[in-house]
């Protein structure tokens, strides 16, 4: 009896929650996909006063601003940010997130009195509170 009840514990805390990692595991791609589908939601483009770039990931939210702006979307690019990247400082540059994005976008085409710079923010929460 003891086994007996030994072995439904056994089965109940630890063959269940392996059984469902494991299908996890070889499912995780459709699951994680479906899910990413589910939460991203992609809206309509709409014309704005201003379009801010937040710092981090600038090789994918530069082309992004600077095709919203040629688009007609917005008359305006405001980047943010006040950290020195490591990458960026090790190269001896002293341009802080925002800068670093200006002088990007400018290279990128877009005229310099479009880009302006928020120096302020360490992360995303901070930024937006700027």
């Amino acid at each position: 009896m003891f086994f007996l009840k030994l072995l439904k514990n056994l089965l109940l805390f630890i063959a269940i929650p392996a059984a469902l990692g494991l299908i996890f595991l070889i499912f995780k791609t459709p699951i994680l996909s479906f899910a990413g589908d589910y939460l991203i939601k992609d809206d309509v483009l709409q014309k704005v006063d201003a379009a801010f770039v937040l710092s981090g990931q600038l090789e994918e939210r530069l082309p992004e601003a600077k095709s919203a702006y040629d688009q007609g979307f917005t008359p305006q690019i405001i980047c943010m940010g006040e950290l020195v990247d490591p990458d960026i400082e090790v190269l001896g540059l002293e341009y802080n997130n925002a800068k670093l994005a200006q002088k990007v976008l400018w290279e990128m085409g877009v005229d310099s009195s479009v880009v302006l710079t928020l120096e302020k923010g360490t992360s995303t929460f901070e930024e937006s509170e700027a």
